[in-house]
């Protein structure tokens, strides 16, 4: 009985110094490249980019509390390479948008929330839409007169 409670400990233990060495070896390999405050100045979008291969560089974007050092590598907004024309707008405080003109994308979520806020008092969620814009593609007219 002690023998299996003592190898789950030894189990547990190397779990987690697995998932701590992959998240730092994690944060180690991608660079911030970019900062973009929204118009409340509540929270950033951070662009990482990685450092550790050859092309093509894989491109996380998050979205995090302004001023806040960022390390929850598991919650990407987007992730993707190959990306081209990347423009980030924030359209309010609630809403934005992510511009692009070429990309190969592998995860993206289109609502991003947090801890609850407290406006007047009264809490509320603190929940941010998303929206993924391919640049060029909205032009095209298909009904013309």
């Amino acid at each position: 009985m002690v023998i299996m409670f003592v190898l789950t400990i030894v189990l547990i233990t190397i779990i987690m110094g697995i998932r701590f060495s992959c998240n730092k070896m994690l944060e180690n390999s991608y660079h911030e490249i970019g900062r973009l405050s929204s118009p409340d100045s509540l929270h950033d979008v951070i662009i990482f980019k990685d450092t550790t291969s050859t092309e093509p560089r894989l491109v996380r974007l998050y979205i995090s509390k302004t001023g806040s050092s960022f390390k929850n590598f598991d919650a990407v907004t987007l992730l993707a390479d190959h990306l081209y024309g990347l423009s980030i707008i924030w359209r309010n405080p609630k809403l934005l948008e992510i511009h692009y003109r070429k990309a190969r994308i592998f995860k993206f979520y289109n609502i991003w929330g947090s801890d609850l806020l407290l406006n007047n008092g009264h809490p509320m969620l603190n929940t941010i839409e998303i929206k993924l814009i391919k640049d060029g593609d909205e032009k095209l007219d298909v009904l013309r007169d």
